[in-house]
């Protein structure tokens, strides 16, 4: 483990990279630290952090298009690069696609609720 995180640190040292990656120490808020962020790439079936005020990028998968709103569904890495650049180049831009995030994310537990018995 210690490895692992060891190269991770040599490599997020890369001047390139430099401003790039925060550490954040423990907070009482997950909710309040995920609007910080601003975006949360999904890599499973979990949106929950969409109900926290972020923006998903969800990377495509077999079920990911069924699962999902097709815009936060993307094919490739520079696609989802590209949908990042693009809302947050504006914060009226991010600020209507986190609402519409969370309200998508509250409809769908509204659904999953009603629906069991």
């Amino acid at each position: 483990m210690y490895a692992h995180w060891r190269r991770a640190m040599q490599r997020l040292s890369d001047p390139i990279l430099a401003g790039g990656v925060v550490f954040d120490g423990p907070r009482a808020s997950l909710a309040g630290w995920l609007r910080k962020i601003g975006f949360v790439l999904v890599t499973d079936d979990e949106v929950g952090p969409a109900a926290a005020g972020t923006v998903p990028v969800v990377r495509q998968s077999s079920g990911s298009r069924g699962d999902h709103p097709p815009s936060w569904v993307r094919s490739s890495v520079d696609d989802a690069a590209a949908r990042i650049l693009d809302i947050g180049s504006a914060i009226e831009r991010w600020e209507g696609e986190s609402a519409a995030a969370d309200s998508a994310h509250t409809g769908d537990a509204e659904n999953r609720m009603e629906a069991s018995p």
